[in-house]
């Protein structure tokens, strides 16, 4: 099919500028289904340049929750400074900050890469953005 090769030929000219660069690439998709990253993985090295794909109707990608139950109101304010990435009248937005403590106190967060151990053991949530970190400044203190 000629999609296929000019969108094989276009995932080998980002590979080569990836790589050239020295830079990493992470997709996240949803209505492509994973398309673009198998495209990228079909070339031959993409390791060296492609870090992973996320597939965003997925929920079980997220490996930190971070209980922000006591900051709703800061959370709803930067959220509303966004108001092309978030609905203000939006089902989550219209909810009341006692009923959110309650059923979604948290932020969501994906970890791609690590360069320290941040001692979460496989399969369980990180709570702490930081974890691994603390402990290797107080070592070199």
């Amino acid at each position: 099919m000629a999609t296929d090769n000019i969108v094989h030929q276009l995932a080998i000219r980002a590979g080569n500028k990836l790589r050239d660069e020295r830079l990493m690439l992470a997709t996240a998709e949803s209505c492509t289904g994973g398309l673009v990253a198998a495209a990228m993985t079909d070339i031959s090295g993409s390791s060296a340049w492609f870090e992973r794909g996320f597939d965003t109707d997925r929920k079980d990608e997220f490996t930190t929750l971070i209980d922000v139950g006591d900051y709703l109101d800061k959370r709803r304010a930067a959220l509303l400074a966004h108001r092309t990435q978030v609905d203000p009248e939006g089902h989550w937005m219209r909810l009341p900050d006692d009923v959110l403590r309650e059923v979604f106190p948290w932020e969501e967060f994906t970890l791609v890469r690590s360069l320290v151990d941040n001692g979460v053991p496989e399969g369980e949530y990180e709570d702490d953005l930081f974890a691994g970190l603390r402990a290797g400044a107080v070592d070199r203190a």
